[in-house]
Order: structure tokens, then sequence, then C-alpha cells
């Protein structure tokens, strides 16, 4: 008879682990529409290399980005642009739009695409985590 310690370990290691960005979480396509919506809305602040810092603006490319979101989920950080951005006239994309700016920002971090579109009316998305590449 197994005990129970070793029988909750035996069941807790065929538990999924917690979807990732990097598991293919948004399309070439998707991320190519985000592009033209982030030149048309975001890269006055964030720069055209998406790494413009000042004492208002934070990059959006490299490790200091995926660092800030770190164990947040995917839903959080479109929520999060959503609402927020542009500054000017935060909450002005939609919610498909923001979806494609957020897989332009993922392929400029190096974050692979998939098969499928970031949906952001899915729950799925409430846990996609963004985490730093294993």
């Amino acid at each position: 008879m197994l005990k129970p310690a070793i029988l909750f370990l035996s069941l807790s290691s065929f538990a999924a682990a917690a979807p990732s960005i990097w598991d293919g979480v948004y399309t070439a396509e998707q991320a190519e529409r985000g592009k033209k919506v982030y030149v048309a809305n975001c890269a006055d602040c964030h720069g055209d290399d998406l790494m413009t810092e000042d004492e208002k603006t934070k990059p959006i490319a490299g490790a200091a980005f995926i660092k800030r979101w770190d164990g947040k989920t995917l839903g959080k950080l479109l929520d999060t642009t959503k609402r927020s951005m542009p500054p000017d006239t935060p909450n002005s994309l939609s919610r498909k739009e923001t979806a494609d700016v957020i897989a332009f920002v993922l392929s400029v971090n190096g974050v692979p695409a998939g098969k499928t579109e970031i949906d952001p009316a899915s729950p799925a998305v409430k846990e996609i985590i963004v985490e730093p590449k294993k």
C-alpha cells in the first residue's frame, strides 16, 4: 500500500504546469497586425525598437519588460495595456487590437509564435503566465 505522501507526489507529478507565453500563444499573422497598430499608436512613446525609457515610458522589449511582468498572467498584461494605453487616449484600442499589439510585443521579445491567436475574450488568457525563458 502506498503511503499518502508518496501517492500525493505521484499524482502531482502528472499535473500539468501552468501554460506559459513560451507555449506559442499568438500567431505570426497576429503579430504582423499588431505591428501596424503599434506603429500607429505606440511607437511615438515606446520607440521603433520598443526600448524608450524616460520618466513616463518603460521599455516593452528586453529582459526588463519580461522581469516586470514575471509571474503575472497574459490576461493581466492585456487588461492593463487596454486600460492605460495609449496614455493620451487610454482604452481607445479594441480588445482585439490590444491583443494584436501584445502579440507583436511578445514577438519582439523572442517569444515564439504558435498556431492560435491570443483571444482576449477567452478565460485561458488568465492562466497563461508571463515568465523568462527557462
